[in-house]
């Protein structure tokens, strides 16, 4: 028992030099060319009203509370949000705001833990328009660092993540063409769309995976893609047209096999109830 004792103790004090030699620091960003000028990509940051029309993060929670204060836009004006599991609950504060360059916003996480951030905007004019950068810089304390251990901080901040969540009766259940990067996953989800169940324009970067989801759409389209390097894989689809576009597909099951744009898929007459 001793030596039992003595061999746990010398793997937890390993376990605590490798976690406390972890960085400090962590930078995230994610980058997209957009056929417009600087000033308008750069209006639309400034004003968190207009977030909605675009951050990937606002369509995790149709049913997200929102609060405004501060000024209308720019300096001084402040977000503040409160949802499901996947948003969370935070604020955000406009403190530089450098028109059409550069904006800063102080980030602070609330809700499921506590955090406070920096994200950084710019604006760089490009031939086709405006590149756009959108960054996150934060420290990492003990507990951040061992969670770095096992979870990819880049992909978790840096991609699209939706996963084990019911979308009843939308135009459209999770729609990532918004995104800056939608580099990540639609997993375990539950979705009944009147027109599109999910789209995605594939990630500027890494993968994306759609997989293990339940899909009902009707005479619409279940799964869009619009990238190679997004794998469809092991979901249940129903709609007039299961999966359209490109990508790797593997083992999906349709209720129409005629319909299914896969050798390997399978298919036969069911119907998905979310009553």
């Amino acid at each position: 028992m001793t030596n039992l004792l003595i061999g746990i103790a010398a793997v937890v004090a390993v376990l605590v030099v490798v976690i406390a030699t972890r960085p400090a620091t962590f930078h995230v960003e994610r980058s997209i060319v957009i056929g417009a000028p600087p000033e308008n990509a750069f209006a639309r940051v400034n004003d968190f009203h207009a977030w909605a029309a675009w951050s990937p993060w606002e369509a995790l929670d149709p049913n997200m509370q929102r609060t405004f204060a501060g000024t209308s836009s720019g300096a001084g004006a402040i977000y503040a949000w409160a949802g499901n599991k996947d948003v969370g609950k935070g604020r955000m504060t406009i403190e530089h705001s450098v028109e059409p360059s550069r904006i800063a916003i102080k980030l602070e996480f609330l809700e499921p833990w506590a955090a406070t951030n920096a994200a950084t905007f710019t604006f760089v004019p490009v031939t086709d328009g405006t590149k756009v950068t959108w960054a996150m810089d934060g420290r990492n304390n003990f507990v951040a660092k061992a969670f770095h251990l096992v979870m990819d901080m880049d992909g978790m901040v840096g991609g699209y993540q939706v996963d084990t969540t019911v979308f009843e009766d939308a135009d459209t259940c999770i729609d990532s063409s918004k995104a800056v990067s939608s580099a990540g996953f639609y997993r375990q989800n539950f979705c009944s769309a009147n027109t599109t169940g999910f789209t995605t324009t594939g990630p500027s970067s890494g993968t994306f995976t759609i997989e293990r989801n339940f899909v009902r759409a009707g005479t619409g389209t279940g799964i869009d893609v619009a990238s190679s390097n997004t794998t469809v894989q092991h979901n249940i689809i129903d709609a007039t047209t299961p999966i359209s576009g490109s990508g790797t597909l593997s083992e999906n099951i349709c209720a129409d096999l005629v319909s299914c744009p896969e050798p390997t898929a399978r298919g036969f007459t069911f119907s998905l109830d979310f009553n």
